[in-house]
């Protein structure tokens, strides 16, 4: 994350964690697109490297389309999920930032009783 945005160690650990693990997802997702476009241009030269030589040694050569090339790679994969799959990965989030409130509220709480209870002995002491 450093390199990427610029960022400083001093920066990122002031973050709070929530939006933290939020931003290493998004990092994730970019990533993993960024790696899958490297993967379709090479594959894209392959592709075309193939179809000219294969051409060249086979008069009557199929034409494959560049898209079928990639789905038998297993880049451009065309299945879906599962609606059932789909609708578990939806209620687990949900779940996850309902826990997440949760602990977040708990945290809230307790840190405000801290308070209180060093205001009394702030108090008291004066």
């Amino acid at each position: 994350m450093c390199a990427r945005y610029g960022w400083t160690l001093h920066y990122i650990y002031s973050l709070p964690w929530q939006w933290f693990f939020d931003q290493l997802d998004v990092l994730k997702d970019a990533i993993q697109q960024e790696y899958k476009d490297d993967l379709t241009i090479e594959a894209f030269n392959a592709w075309q490297i193939t179809e000219v030589v294969s051409a060249m040694l086979n008069e009557k050569h199929k034409t494959k389309s560049f898209g079928t090339y990639l789905e038998k790679l297993g880049i451009n994969k065309t299945k879906e999920p599962e609606p059932e799959e789909e609708i578990i990965k939806k209620l687990e989030k949900v779940v996850v930032k309902q826990e997440k409130d949760q602990a977040l509220n708990n945290a809230n709480e307790i840190l405000e009783q801290f308070r209180k209870g060093a205001m009394k002995k702030h108090v008291r002491s004066v």
